[in-house]
C-alpha cells in the first residue's frame, strides 16, 4: 500500500493515524513542495467480529490543512470555528428582512397550534416535534430561512435544525445543539479537530437531560439513533452577555439509555390440548425504547393487511409452525411521550412442533418459545472489544398449565444464573427460575446488557451471558404421568 499527498510548499498539513496504522511521514527531502507519505509493504486484511465497532476499527488516517505559511493563516479546522459556523447557520442570518418574515411565520404557527398555551416545556417539545414529523414532508427545499418551508410544510436535513431551534427560542425552551458521528464508522476524536467527525445534528435539553433527533421520523424526544449515543459529541453551549448570545464548544459524552428503557418483555400463557398434541398460548409483547422503534412507527402508516403480516411474523417467534390468531395492539400512535408508554401487541398461538412423545413421556421444547437465540462460538482468539448496538433487556414470563395427572420431572433445569458486575452493579445477566403452585408452573427469565462497551479481557463474561440464552433455548420439559 502506498499513499502520497503532495501540496504547495506553504501548505502545512497535519495527520493522525488510527487503529494501529503507521503515521503518515512528512518527507523533509521534498523540494519546492510538501510531500506526505505512507508506505506499507503488507496490509492485514480486516476481519470484522460480531458485537464490535465494525468499520470504526479499520486502519485509517485523518488529514487536514493546518497552516498557510507566510500568510498568517492557520488552524483552519477547529471545533471553535465549527461552533461559529453551525450556530450562525442555525440561529442567525444576513437579512433582517428575511429573519422578520421567519419570525412572523413561526409566531403564527405557535399561535395556531397553541404551543404557547402548554405550561410544561417538555410537553411543548413533544407536541411540536410530533406536529413537524407528522405534518412536514422531507424534501430538498433550497431555503436558508425557514418561513417558506413552514408555509409549505416541508423540511430538509439542512434546515430542520433551524426550524426547531427558532421555535424553541420563541417558546423560551432551553436547548443545545449537539453534533457527532456514527460510532460504528469512526470514534469521535476530541484531540484531532476536523469536521469529518461532525456528521449528525441533535438537540439536547439540559432541563430534562434528554436528546432529540430532529430528522429521524421514527424516533421521538428521549430517543436518538443509537449509533450517535454512548459516544462523544460537540455541544454548542450558549452563553449570553449583555443581551447578546454566543456559543462556545464543549466536548461531552452523549449518554445512551439502558435496559429500563429499551426492553422487549414477553408473557406466555401456555396450556396443552387433551392428547398432548398441541401447545396453545396467549403471547404478549411489551416493547419500549429501541426495542419498539422497529415496529411501532410502521403501524401508523401500514395497511391493516401489512400490520397483520408484520405482527404475525413477530409472534411466530413462538414456533415456526405456529398458527397466529386474535392479534391486538395498544399504543400504536406516535403522539405523547414515547418512553412512558410501551408498544404492546399480543395474539394467540398454536403449535404442534413443540411437542414430542417418547414412550409414555411427553417432551415440551419450552426453551424455543422465546425465539431463537444467538450462540457465540469462538474458533480463533478474539481481537476486539465488544460494542453493543444499544443497552437492552428482556423479561420473559412463562405461565404453564400442567395437565391433570402429569408432573414435570426436570424442573431443576430451569434454574440458571449468570451475571457479571461492573462498578458494583450488575452489568449483564441471564437468570431463570421457577415457581410451582399446584399445576401452575411459572418460569421467569431475565436477560439484560447494560454495558455498551465490554473490554477484550472481559469478553468471556459477555459470551457466557449470550450463550446462556442459547442454552435456555435447548431446555425441554419432560412430562410424566404421576
Amino acid at each position: 500500500f502506498h499513499y502520497e499527498l503532495i501540496v504547495p510548499e506553504n501548505f502545512i498539513v497535519k495527520t493522525k493515524s488510527y487503529n494501529g496504522l503507521d503515521e503518515i511521514i512528512d518527507d523533509t527531502t521534498a523540494i519546492a513542495v510538501n510531500r506526505y507519505v505512507l508506505h506499507m509493504d503488507e496490509v492485514d486484511r480486516f476481519k470484522e467480529e460480531d458485537y464490535s465497532k465494525g468499520d470504526a476499527l479499520v486502519k485509517r488516517a485523518e488529514v487536514k490543512l493546518f497552516e498557510l505559511e507566510n500568510q498568517n493563516k492557520r488552524n483552519f479546522f477547529s471545533y471553535s470555528k465549527a461552533t461559529k459556523i453551525f450556530s450562525k447557520r442555525i440561529y442567525e442570518g444576513n437579512s433582517d428582512k428575511e429573519i422578520k418574515k421567519e419570525t412572523k411565520e413561526i409566531r403564527a404557527l405557535i399561535k395556531r397550534e397553541k404551543w404557547d398555551k402548554i405550561i410544561d416545556n417538555k410537553e411543548k417539545i413533544i407536541a411540536l416535534e410530533h406536529y413537524i414529523k407528522a405534518s412536514f414532508k422531507r424534501a430538498k427545499t433550497g431555503y436558508y430561512y425557514v418561513h417558506e418551508p413552514i408555509k409549505r410544510r416541508i423540511y430538509s436535513k439542512q434546515n430542520a435544525m433551524r426550524i426547531y431551534a427558532r421555535i424553541f427560542d420563541l417558546l423560551e425552551i432551553n436547548h443545545e445543539v449537539v453534533i457527532t458521528c456514527n460510532r460504528f464508522e469512526k470514534q469521535f476524536d476530541e484531540n484531532f479537530e476536523t469536521y469529518s467527525f461532525l456528521e449528525a445534528s441533535l438537540f439536547y435539553f439540559p432541563e430534562y437531560d434528554q436528546y432529540m433527533a430532529p430528522t429521524n421520523d421514527f424516533m421521538r424526544f428521549g430517543l436518538i439513533p443509537s449509533v450517535y449515543a454512548y459516544h462523544k459529541g460537540l455541544f454548542l453551549k450558549p452563553i449570553e452577555v449583555g443581551g447578546v448570545r454566543s456559543f462556545y464548544p464543549e466536548i461531552r459524552e452523549i449518554p445512551g439509555t439502558n435496559s429500563d428503557v429499551n426492553y422487549d418483555n414477553m408473557t406466555f400463557d401456555i396450556e396443552f390440548d387433551e392428547d398432548f398434541e398441541k401447545v396453545k398460548a396467549h403471547v404478549r409483547h411489551e416493547a419500549s425504547g429501541y426495542s419498539a422503534v422497529y415496529t411501532r412507527p410502521y403501524m401508523t402508516v401500514a395497511t391493516e393487511e401489512q400490520k397483520e403480516e408484520i405482527l404475525k411474523a413477530n409472534l411466530k417467534s413462538f414456533a415456526e409452525d405456529a398458527e397466529i390468531t386474535n392479534i391486538t395492539t395498544h399504543n400504536e400512535e406516535m403522539e405523547g411521550y414515547m418512553l412512558a408508554k410501551p408498544y404492546i401487541y399480543e395474539g394467540d398461538a398454536e403449535s404442534s412442533s413443540l411437542i414430542e412423545q417418547a414412550g409414555k413421556k411427553f417432551l415440551f421444547k419450552m426453551g424455543l418459545v422465546i425465539g431463537a437465540q444467538v450462540e457465540m462460538y469462538q474458533d480463533t482468539a478474539r481481537k476486539f472489544d465488544v460494542e453493543n448496538t444499544y443497552n437492552h433487556g428482556y423479561k420473559r414470563i412463562l405461565n404453564i398449565k400442567i395437565p391433570e395427572g402429569y408432573k414435570v420431572t426436570n424442573l431443576s433445569d430451569l434454574n440458571m444464573d449468570y451475571s457479571f458486575s461492573k462498578d458494583e452493579r450488575n452489568a449483564m445477566e441471564f437468570t431463570s427460575k421457577y415457581e410451582l403452585n399446584g399445576n401452575s408452573l411459572k418460569v421467569t427469565c431475565i436477560e439484560f446488557y447494560d454495558e455498551i462497551s465490554v473490554p477484550l479481557e472481559r469478553y468471556e463474561e459477555f459470551r457466557t451471558v449470550i450463550n446462556a440464552a442459547a442454552d435456555f433455548n435447548k431446555i425441554t420439559l419432560v412430562f410424566e404421568e404421576q
